[in-house]
């Protein structure tokens, strides 16, 4: 999901389908909580040849500038051409980040002949899933 990214598009699109559970759960967060900063910053951009598959790769690196430990973090990149069309999207998985942690990432699509003119980044955690959360252990106010 890109979740608050907006990409240009060509045409205005003539149908949009959103395909819902039968009873989706609405939560309001409360304004204490901390929402996930994730932070993402692009560094060189490839080719590679993989067997007879051209790939293009994304380096770069994400940053957890929250104020809480995440355990499942993703990093996906949208990839737009100079005509302002997607031409390609990659995504990886890049596993738990604590406070202020950095961790380096690839993301690869299949080559175009469209030169890219930039990637959209994308750097996402579920909040809502409990187990994502990293929990301290013991008491904080026994620490000395």
């Amino acid at each position: 999901m890109f979740q608050g990214i907006m990409v240009p598009v060509s045409e205005p699109p003539t149908n949009v389908e959103v395909e819902l559970q039968a009873n989706p759960s609405f939560i309001t967060i409360p304004a204490s909580v901390s929402l996930p900063d994730l932070n993402v910053t692009f560094r060189e951009r490839t080719i590679k040849n993989i067997g007879n598959t051209v790939l293009e790769e994304q380096k770069g690196v994400v940053t957890n500038a929250s104020s809480l430990d995440w355990q499942f973090v993703e990093v996906a990149g949208i990839a737009v051409g100079n005509s302002g069309a997607v031409v390609g999207i990659g995504k990886t998985f890049v596993g738990d980040l604590k406070v202020g942690q950095q961790r380096e990432f690839t993301l690869s699509w299949p080559a175009t002949r469209e030169p890219i003119r930039n990637v959209i980044p994308d750097a996402t955690t579920n909040i809502y899933r409990e187990e994502n959360i990293v929990r301290v252990l013991g008491d904080p106010g026994l620490l000395r």
